[in-house]
């Protein structure tokens, strides 16, 4: 290193360096190399252009070239160092290295920098835009100012940094600005991190197309509610009362259903609900699920209900039995919102213990036989999770049982199938009760016509009597007349109150 320091230093050194012990002069009796008593050589400035290529082909040697001002130390096998490849002001070290960029430098083994002022150093690496830097084992930096590091790694995007291995983006010029490969061949190339030139950062894919995309395959098994289950977790550590962890703002004030705050998406692409903008300066949950559910813990040793099925409840446990039950309710298929979720640990978690019973809203429900639309859905009685239909006019809650909901759909077919069932803890316990009370003020309106019935039988029957007795005291001064009067006076009254039940 000693000698490319004197060496490219020469014009300064022949300026002030002291006296040479050794001077070599050409034919013309210009100086070409002087060596000192301390070991130190210096090559003495020559004018552009002037000098030929010492060397070329094959060999190893330590070469000066002073028409380029370039200089060569090590072995090649070829034409390498030949003039052609040798640019001007540049530096070769190693074994079978190329320097043919301007000013450029290349060292180690088969390394090439032909790009202006680019360096190539290591094993096969490549140098070709102006500026650039390829170092490790077998990288290439095709745009300007690039660096390639690593193994296998390309940047070909101008002002770019490739690090790593098989790196898939920035293999082209594709905007990148920093990526860091983790692939494991060239035919598995794979990014651990993209970020753009645009600010687009993704973590797991190769290409984000979007702001910010994250990506790792990862199954939570094993790690029940710890945060490590996660894909990304966001935290903030500070223990006071004030603490938020993630904002979501739009551009707009009071937005729309148009305004999405947060989208899920199946496997596809296809989205399964989103949080979007409501227009009233709030937000809404928007998804396909129709009802609102609550996890229930299935009853010790009872068959675990499927989606639509009718169960019952009984002290917030379920089963497929309805019979005496507290409340019969559905099983829900495809709940838009569930509370009371298990834990992923404990005696609970186990797989088919819990289900989601619809408590408000729209649900499936599996029916035998026909349906109305309107017609209460209650227990078939078979303890098989089926439902039958009943029209509000037949129903008594002593011979159907309680009511799970009411149908929003109809079903011409006399076999099993699901019609849409209205749920609500309020709707279906207010139906029945009504066409409970309904029912009573029926049966006593009934029996009071049928006392009136009985009355007016026997006003008739006294009537005739006191026809067959001799008016002694006028119609009102007879005892027969007298009864008659209180009867239908008593008759009125009872009629008047029918009417006036019947009314209200």
């Amino acid at each position: 290193m000693l000698l490319v320091g004197v060496l490219l230093t020469a014009t300064t050194a022949l300026a002030q360096g002291p006296t040479p012990l050794t001077t070599i002069e050409d034919a013309g009796g210009d100086v070409v190399l002087e060596s000192y008593d301390d070991g130190a050589l210096l090559a003495p400035y020559v004018s552009s252009g002037a000098g030929a290529i010492p060397a070329t082909g094959r060999g190893t040697r330590m070469m000066w070239y002073p028409g380029k001002g370039a200089f060569r130390a090590g072995y090649v096998s070829g034409s390498q160092w030949d003039d052609s490849n040798i640019g001007s002001w540049s530096v070769a070290f190693g074994v079978n290295t190329t320097a043919s960029g301007d000013g450029s430098t290349a060292m180690g083994s088969n390394t090439t920098a032909f790009g202006e002022r680019s360096t190539a150093m290591g094993f096969i690496t490549s140098a070709g835009g102006a500026s650039s830097t390829a170092m490790g084992n077998q990288t290439y930096a095709s745009g300007d100012g690039s660096t390639a590091m690593g193994y296998e790694t390309t940047a070909a995007t101008d002002q770019s940094l490739s690090i790593g291995a098989y790196n898939s983006a920035n293999t082209s010029d594709d905007n990148s600005l920093f990526v860091a490969g983790n692939g494991s061949s060239d035919n598995n190339p794979s990014d651990a991190m993209v970020l753009k030139k645009s600010g687009d950062l993704a973590v797991g894919p190769s290409d984000p197309s979007v702001r910010f995309e994250v990506t790792k395959e990862k199954s939570n098994e094993g790690v029940a509610n710890d945060p490590t289950g996660n894909i990304a977790l966001i935290k903030n550590t500070h223990r006071g009362k004030n603490t938020d962890v993630l904002g979501l703002q739009a551009g707009r004030r009071n937005p729309g259903s148009g305004t999405t705050y947060l989208s899920f998406y199946q496997r596809n692409g296809t989205s399964v609900g989103a949080i979007e903008g409501n227009g009233s300066g709030g937000v809404t949950y928007a998804g396909d699920g129709a009802d609102f559910a609550e996890e229930l813990p299935v009853a010790e040793k009872a068959e675990a209900p499927e989606p639509a099925e009718i169960v019952g409840v009984r002290g917030g446990t379920v089963s497929l039995r309805a019979e005496g039950a507290d409340r019969v309710m559905i099983a829900s298929t495809a709940p838009i919102m569930t509370g009371n979720a298990a834990p992923s640990s404990g005696p609970d978690a186990e797989e088919g213990r819990r289900v989601e019973v619809a408590f408000v809203g729209q649900v499936p429900a599996k029916v035998r036989g026909s349906v109305d639309r309107g017609d209460l859905i209650v227990p078939s009685g078979r303890g098989d999770g089926t439902a039958r239909a009943v029209s509000p006019g037949e129903y008594r809650r002593a011979e159907h049982g309680p009511v799970a909901g009411q149908a929003w759909s109809s079903k011409s077919a006399e076999g099993i199938g699901e019609v849409t069932v209205a749920v609500g803890l309020g709707r279906s316990g207010a139906v029945a009760e009504r066409l409970e009370a309904q029912q009573s003020q029926i049966d006593s309106l009934e029996e009071k016509v049928r006392q009136i019935a009985t009355m007016k039988d026997r006003l008739a029957a006294l009537e005739a009597e006191a026809s067959a007795v001799p008016a002694t005291a006028g119609p009102m001064g007879s005892p027969a007349g007298s009864w008659g009067l209180a009867l239908l006076l008593g008759l009125g009254g009872l009629a008047g109150g029918v009417l006036w039940r019947r009314r209200s």
